[in-house]
């Protein structure tokens, strides 16, 4: 992982993604910038997390790993993604593994920046649960594939997602 200490180019990427509307200035200024190379961890399971992260440039996977040892798809996230927003408002430790598809920009915003920010922000609290529904769709949908379906559909789904 690599720190980007550019504050120009976090306002050029926060504009093209559309976060000028959801956080206010301040915010967005008080964000961190960083590149993480492919197949680098940007979060694992048990960490406990202080930033929220909002994928801004690349493509990110993540699984889960069972007790097995195997690992299961969950979603693939796309820039305007957000990681960790759950474990970070609810203090939960991490239960996936979100890992960089080649090279990935992520904005990280610490704690106490988001909940000052949630404070006076609805914009905010409704792209969060715009977030959270998707999320809580596409989980609902991987586990009904990987119940109902043999591998041989679970990988074609897969091949065609990349």
């Amino acid at each position: 992982m690599q720190w980007i200490a550019d504050q120009d180019k976090i306002r050029m990427l926060a504009g093209h993604n559309g976060m000028m509307e959801i956080f206010s200035s301040g915010a967005i200024s008080g964000m961190e910038l960083r590149r993480y190379s492919d197949g680098e961890a940007i979060c694992s399971v048990g960490d406990r997390l202080e930033h929220m992260f909002i994928l801004v440039e690349g493509r990110l996977k993540i699984h889960t790993l069972l007790p097995n040892g195997k690992s299961l798809l969950v979603r693939f996230a796309r820039p305007m993604s957000v990681i960790g927003d759950v474990e970070l408002l609810r203090q939960y430790p991490v239960k996936n593994e979100v890992v960089s598809m080649g090279e990935s920009l992520l904005l990280a915003a610490g704690r106490a920046l988001v909940l000052k920010e949630f404070e006076e922000n609805t914009a905010l609290l409704r792209f969060l649960v715009g977030e959270l529904s998707h999320k809580m769709y596409t989980l609902g949908q991987t586990t009904a594939l990987n119940l109902l379906y043999p591998l041989e559909n679970r990988f074609a789904s897969y091949l065609l997602s990349l």
